[in-house]
């Protein structure tokens, strides 16, 4: 995940991790699946993204997200 500042968090290992994490604009899987939860903040919908290995999903319309679950397959 990278933020509008340019922060990045990496995950390694399988499983589900409640984070919190804001301001997320940009969403990459690395050589994992992954499915993120989070809320959409310029609306509040709640979505989800399942990204297979190397894929990469940006928000549109410049939108930012706050990540609250990450699972790793």
């Amino acid at each position: 995940m990278e933020t509008s500042t340019g922060n990045r968090m990496c995950f390694a290992n399988a499983g589900s991790l409640p984070i919190s994490f804001n301001d997320v604009m940009h969403f990459h899987s690395g050589n994992n699946v992954v499915k993120f939860s989070y809320i959409v903040a310029e609306n509040g919908c709640y979505c989800e993204v399942t990204l297979q290995k190397w894929e990469n999903r940006s928000l549109t319309w410049g939108w930012h997200a706050h990540v609250y679950n990450v699972l790793i397959y």
